[in-house]
């Protein structure tokens, strides 16, 4: 017993160490970038939308055109979206999940740090991350799940633990839903619709994306019904995703609510717990 603690604690320090050493490093370029460039993007699809223009508009990596979300988000940026209300909003999401996730040391400590720099971009991470950590295990989650996913895709990796778990009325509530929050887009020249992932992946156009993605949702909809779930479709979520920003590593933090790591990951994550 003795010493197994003594790895345990072994592990843990080190573990604890560069968690809390990249947070921390996280962090502080995401304070001290503060730019909210990805707002240009919003103010622009929001003003397409008004003069009648395509919404997806041809145009590099780095310009205001580039909008992939569906047409809905643009349509409530254009009535109520703003830089101030998106900043102050994000930071109370990133206060909420962090207390959500407060007994999760020291993973919540990198991940809370690596949401930051969504809020420096001013891209609305923190505001689906949170309405996903605050919904996870209410009757209304396979509705924020497919309003996040109608935004970026990936989330949609969680609507598969319904399916694992034989939960059809609420896998049908996400798809009815997504596919209602989604199907506008086809009323737009999907043409110019920005498919360039740039330089910043992790698998995408390689060999191996298909297979390990799809390993991922198999793996998924197997560990539906372990402690393992939100776990499994929040590392699918990362992985899944054609562009990579450290910041999307935050799909994690759904994981980390009370009850989700599982039995193995957890009593590394809260001293004195082993369930």
């Amino acid at each position: 017993m003795r010493s197994h603690m003594a790895r345990a604690t072994l592990l843990r320090i080190p573990a604890t160490a560069v968690c809390v050493g990249l947070g921390i490093v996280l962090g502080w370029w995401a304070v001290t970038a503060m730019g909210q460039p990805d707002v240009a993007a919003y103010d622009a699809a929001a003003a397409r939308l008004r003069a009648g223009e395509s919404l997806y508009a041809p145009g590099s990596m780095n310009v205001a055109d580039v909008y992939r979300y569906a047409p809905w988000f643009a349509a409530l940026w254009s009535l109520v979206g703003s830089r101030l209300l998106l900043l102050v909003s994000s930071v109370a999401a990133v206060a909420y999940v962090a207390w959500r996730v407060r007994e999760a040391w020291p993973v919540n400590v990198l991940l809370i740090g690596a949401l930051l720099g969504s809020v420096s971009d001013g891209n609305v991470q923190p505001l689906l991350v949170a309405s996903l950590v605050w919904s996870r295990d209410r009757w209304t989650a396979p509705a924020w799940v497919a309003i996040a996913a109608s935004i970026k895709a990936v989330p949609a990796a969680f609507a598969l633990v319904y399916l694992g778990r034989g939960q059809w009325r609420s896998f049908a509530l996400f798809a009815v839903i997504t596919a209602l929050a989604v199907a506008p887009m086809l009323a737009y020249d999907l043409a110019a619709y920005p498919t360039d992932a740039g330089e910043r992946t992790i698998l995408w156009g390689t060999p191996l994306y298909v297979p390990v993605v799809a390993a991922g949702v198999v793996a998924t909809v197997a560990l539906a019904r372990t402690r393992w779930a939100w776990l499994a479709a929040g590392a699918l979520a990362v992985v899944a995703l054609p562009r990579f920003w450290p910041y999307d590593l935050s799909w994690l933090l759904v994981a980390l609510v009370p009850g989700g790591p599982g039995p193995y990951v957890r009593p590394l994550l809260v001293r004195g717990r082993t369930d």
